[in-house]
């Protein structure tokens, strides 16, 4: 599965609503955007038995639902992992999501943010 070509071929979007996806391999181009979406039940991470490659630039933009949970969840899992730059969206909010990649793994991290309000 490519997502994104070549160079030209920008602003695309996986999301991952639930469900299984499975790849024998996984190319997300530079410019092209994984969309994780937060649920009770966390991610259902992406399986790629084979190489996944996450090109510099490509993105992960998250998304929570209203019944989210807070926590560190793998989005996709591969045989060989390689990343070159994968990133953050720059329209997520930096203070409630993290992105990773351990391993073979590419994880999410959601936490909620909290406003703290002192009364003197």
């Amino acid at each position: 599965m490519t997502i994104g070509a070549d160079a030209t071929s920008v602003g695309n979007q996986l999301t991952l609503a639930g469900g299984s996806i499975s790849a024998t391999t996984f190319v997300l181009g530079a410019g092209n955007t994984v969309a994780p979406i937060v649920s009770a039940s966390g991610v259902t991470a992406m399986a790629v038995s084979g190489t996944a490659t996450l090109a510099a630039g490509s993105t992960v933009k998250p998304m929570a639902a209203a019944n989210a949970v807070c926590g560190k969840f793998a989005v996709l899992t591969a045989g060989t992992l390689v990343d070159n730059g994968i990133m953050l969206d720059s329209s997520a909010d930096s203070n409630r999501w993290r992105v990773s990649v351990v391993g073979n793994t590419l994880y999410l991290q959601y936490r909620e943010t909290r406003t703290l309000i002192q009364i003197r």
